[in-house]
């Protein structure tokens, strides 16, 4: 039965959206600005656009019945300006547009701490002592080395000698810096011994420096051109040498830095044994200074004319060393916001925020409060629009002040691991300048910023403004006299805050994923992380908050007085705003919790870049980002984020060989999502740069590899499969992959339909590459005996005799299975279960659907074993987890969004609901409702409008609700039958022949 045509009600509120962004501050004038509404416009109406302060029209445009976007040609807006738009006779169809200063900014200039007084270290020696890296067990040396640069006579973090020392292959390369570029002086070469460590030893006397080796002079050099200054430690690009021992001694013997964990605090963290593990990409001088900068500026707003609007502009740099926000920016006492996002390449992204509600008239101030190691600097603009039209523009300059802030905020550590470098804060409240950012006295008599060189080129940050969030702990608990617990019941990305500081305190405060066996924080991770900082002596009435980003569930603080009020304390989340949200539920209150679970990870750890994590490594891979995108599109119709982070990955690809094909996939779901056919065309090129073409093998067509293929790891364009090695299910590599296959099939498959979609000849082309790739998978990997795929062709050509569960999995995800082969294929990944990682997991589970298992499928996603997402709920986890257990990844993060897999699965898999046109003006629902289920709900925000859909069921039918959005068709699959829907609610009813419902444990509960 199926009844058609029900209007749906229009939802109330604004449903209009420029760049894909609701009321963006920030937009490129070079760059066409589109204009996107839901509301139906009857005939003709006009788009129009009008200054913010005046009203005064700037643009019209005709847009006709049917059309619900327009795009505003570039450069007819001017920059650093705000405007209002709507379309006249749509009342929902409304926005703000900002724009940004464009590439070059003419108001300001970049500026940082002056120049830091000498510290008087002219002659010394710099000894360290190098861990080498162990060789992987097929004698290959590891991919991220111990490389280690040895700074020394550096006046401050962009000038000095450095001298890269590579103790695996043994070589130095000694070079100059001045204002952060490198000048090659000379290099050596000696044979590595066997010894597990190198002993380096650095002497500069007058205008001599040499070095010995162990003990051996290998390199000496004349050079003046820096007489005195600190010295330090860093990692050159991504090695991540350790460091067992570091001193600096004058020439009288008298040490001047080293020995004590004091040393060097800002290249990395020291394990309980003292070895200093330097993170990629590092620079820690000692003595330090120069890391932590306070900048403000007080200015005057007149009061004859009312402000209109008010933009802060601002960009930072370098956000590399810590894969974080460089500056943290505020008006008078108000945080604005955070930044930069890391960049795509040579740029350096900034950010609008709304400042217009915090100016007042008279004296104001501005304050950022920044910390980085590299590249040191900060731009930004206040441009302030008044009610008369004119326009008012408080830039940095030399004019503002600038405090070092190595006194108030003092480093412990890194909390970070090998792979970035970012402070353990220890706040010294005596030096703190409180009120920098309020008082227009508090900072007058700094010394003037210094004014640095400028950036190549500024771009906006296109996506959305990371927020902050506020949670109160659900558990307090006092563990000792002095020591309390709180647990805020699922991961946090931030820290932790108290808005006003009741008395002066003492404390440490420790931050983790887990608890203890005795239920104390584990703030030293599995991870490698070391979450734990100190605050010292904050006045009374002072706010007071974590600066970084930490990754925890639970705080742990001790040094409290037993009258110290607990309810003051407050979890800071950094937050990405995806907007209107997906709705799901369901009658499985196992589901309903593993959902729960998915969900709040994706809200709390998204973050302004599609990260693994930001605990570990805060590094975007190819898979994970795939994965990631796929839940957030599944909660939420913001594309801006995923957009952003597959630029990133097209320009900064990682090692494994099937990652980059990811990247294919990515692009032309996220195009079917949003729409957005520009960006499509504008990757076009670089999307099919990362096809395998070089690596197809003429005589089979399948992809064919002589190195890299022998399940080590981290080199580029090893096969990875699965990770950790103890998922693999026995994987036995070859030069011929059948995972590997699978997915590159899914890349040209991919590739193929986005030519066509741009239409280009060449979509043929991959749609053959595509056909014979599947043909040769089914025709040379398939066991027929066992009913599944192979692992793929050894060396000598002949079949691997051993099917992991991979192999017909990723073949099945990627429609490579025929349908004749769908039944075995399928009882086979039934028959092993989840004999994958969380990775594959969603890989293993749409196979299963698409070869008619549902109900194995289900199975798994609601399992109970070791491997499941009840497991992460069963050991407290507040996020979803890198790997099944602990037991399974010793190493592992608690926090990993992209393992937040069944969000995508419910919404595309189970209730079946997908784009077949751009922007899901055509979309498909094609359910397939397992058997434990008896409703499932999902009303999912989409670009073209709300898709609602209701599946019920009972022992003998099946029933549909359907809502469609305006100016979209659905095409309805269920129980066999198909049918096109228009607009409007529609219900469909079947009647099957199934099995009574057996319930999951619990699911008399609903989401």
């Amino acid at each position: 039965m199926l009844e058609n045509g029900a209007p749906i009600e229009e939802t109330t509120g604004v449903r209009a959206w420029a760049n894909d962004r609701r009321d963006p501050l920030d937009l490129d004038v070079g760059s066409p600005v589109r204009l996107r509404w839901l509301a139906e416009i009857d005939g003709e109406s006009l788009v129009r656009i009008c200054d913010v302060a005046r009203s005064t029209v700037v643009y019209e445009c005709v847009v006709r019945r049917g059309e619900r976007e327009h795009a505003v040609p570039p450069n007819l807006l001017q920059p650093s300006c705000r405007y209002r738009w709507h379309v006249l006779s749509a009342p929902t169809a409304h926005g703000v547009i900002g724009t940004g200063p464009g590439r070059v900014w003419k108001n300001s200039a970049p500026i940082w701490l002056p120049t830091p007084a000498p510290v008087g270290w002219q002659d010394y020696d710099v000894t360290v002592v190098i861990c080498r890296a162990p060789r992987l067990p097929n004698g290959r040396k590891p991919a991220a080395g111990s490389r280690l640069d040895v700074h020394f006579r550096a006046p401050d973090q962009r000038n000095g000698y450095v001298w890269t020392v590579d103790p695996d292959v043994g070589e130095l390369i000694a070079s100059r810096r001045s204002e952060g570029r490198e000048i090659l002086l000379g290099s050596a070469r000696w044979t590595p011994g066997g010894d597990a460590s190198t002993r380096v030893d650095v002497a500069a006397r007058g205008d001599q420096i040499v070095t010995r080796i162990d003990g051996v002079i290998v390199h000496r050099i004349t050079d003046a051109t820096w007489t005195e200054g600190r010295a330090g430690l860093g990692a050159p690009g991504h090695s991540r040498p350790r460091v067992s021992h570091f001193a600096v001694v004058d020439a009288s013997g008298r040490l001047l830095a080293g020995g004590d964990d004091r040393a060097v605090v800002n290249s990395g963290e020291r394990d309980a044994a003292g070895v200093l593990q330097v993170a990629q990409s590092s620079l820690g001088l000692t003595p330090p200074g120069g890391e932590w900068a306070f900048l403000r500026h007080a200015f005057e707003v007149p009061s004859e004319t009312p402000v209109a609007w008010a933009t802060l502009f601002i960009t930072g740099s370098s956000a590399e060393p810590a894969r974080q926000f460089v500056y943290r920016a505020s008006l008078n006492g108000f945080e604005l916001g955070t930044g930069p996002v890391r960049s795509i390449g040579a740029e350096a992204r900034y950010d609008g925020f709304d400042a217009t509600a915090h100016l007042r008239p008279g004296g104001n101030v501005v304050g950022v409060h920044a910390w980085t190691t590299a590249d040191q600097r900060v731009q930004a603009e206040l441009v302030i629009g008044f009610t008369d039209g004119s326009v008012d523009v408080v830039g940095t300059s030399s004019s503002w002040r600038a405090l070092d802030g190595f006194r108030a905020l003092t480093t412990l550590g890194s909390i970070g691991t090998g792979h970035y470098a970012a402070p353990r804060e220890h706040l010294v409240g005596s030096a703190y300048p409180w009120g920098f950012d309020v008082d227009e006295k508090v900072g007058a008599d700094w010394p003037a910023a210094l004014e640095r060189p400028a950036f190549a080129a500024l771009e906006p940050n296109p996506a959305e403004k990371v927020t902050v969030t506020r949670t109160a702990p659900r558990v307090v608990r006092r563990t000792a006299a002095d020591t309390v617990l709180l647990d805020f019941g699922f991961t946090q990305v931030g820290g932790l805050e108290v808005m006003s500081m009741p008395m002066a305190v003492d404390i440490t405060i420790r931050y983790g994923e887990m608890l203890t066996s005795d239920g104390r924080v584990r703030h030293r991770m599995s991870t490698g992380n070391h979450f734990a900082d100190r605050w010292e002596s904050a006045p009374a009435s002072a706010a007071v908050s974590t600066w970084g980003l930490r990754v925890f569930r639970y705080v742990e603080i001790e040094g409290l007085p037993e009258e110290f009020p607990l309810e003051v304390f407050r979890a800071r989340g950094h937050v990405y705003p995806l907007g209107e949200r997906t709705m799901l539920e369901t009658d499985d209150a196992v589901l309903a919790d593993i959902l729960a679970l998915c969900e709040t990870t994706m809200e709390q750890n998204n973050g302004n870049l599609l990260v693994d994590s930001w605990s570990r490594e805060r590094e975007p891979y190819e898979a994970d980002a795939y994965l990631q995108s796929r839940s957030n599109g599944a909660l939420s119709a913001d594309h801006q984020l995923a957009s952003y982070s597959l630029d990133y990955l097209l320009e900064r690809r990682t090692w494994p060989t099937e990652w980059p094909f990811y990247l294919v996939m990515y692009a032309w779901e996220l195009y079917l999502r949003s729409g957005d056919a520009d960006g499509l065309r504008r990757r076009r090129e670089a999307l099919c740069a990362l096809l395998p073409e070089a690596l197809l093998d003429a005589t089979t067509g399948l992809v064919t590899k002589d190195h890299g293929n022998d399940g080590s790891f981290g080199r580029l364009n090893d096969d990875i499969v699965d990770w950790p090695e103890s998922e693999r299910d026995g994987y036995r590599f070859g030069p011929v992959n059948t995972v590997v296959n699978a997915l590159a099939c899914g890349a040209f498959s991919a590739m193929s339909r986005i030519d066509a979609a741009l239409g280009l000849p060449s979509a043929d082309r991959h749609a053959r590459t595509a056909a014979r790739m599947k043909e040769a998978i089914n025709r040379l990997l398939w066991n027929d005996r066992t009913g599944a795929y192979r692992d793929g062709i050894d060396a000598s050509g002949l079949p691997v005799d051993h099917c992991a569960a991979h192999a017909t999995a990723f073949s099945a995800a990627m429609g490579v299975v025929p349908q004749d082969r769908a039944e075995r294929a399928g009882r086979y990944l039934a028959e092993r279960g989840m004999a994958v990682s969380v990775y594959a997991a969603p890989f293993l589970l749409s196979g299963l659907i698409r070869l008619g298992r549902a109900e194995a499928a289900y199975g798994l996603l609601v399992g109970d074993g070791l491997r499941s997402w009840n497991e992460m709920l069963r050991v407290g986890s507040g996020a979803t987890m890198e790997a099944w257990s602990e037991s399974l990844k010793p190493n592992v993060s608690c926090a990993h969004p992209w393992a937040a897999s069944p969000l995508f699965l419910v919404v595309e898999a189970f209730a079946g609901i997908r784009p077949l046109e751009p922007g899901y003006r055509t979309f498909e629902v094609a359910p397939s409702l397992p058997n434990r289920i008896g409703r499932l709900s999902v009303s999912l925000p989409t670009s073209s409008g709300r898709i609602s859909l209701e599946l019920r069921r009972n022992d003998r039918e099946i029933s549909a609700e359907i809502e469609v959005p305006p100016a979209t068709s659905a095409r309805l699959r269920l129980g066999g039958d198909e049918c096109e829907l228009g607009p409007g609610r529609h219900h469909r009813q079947i009647t099957v022949a199934i099995a009574p419902r057996t319930r999951s444990p619990r699911s008399d509960a609903t989401a």
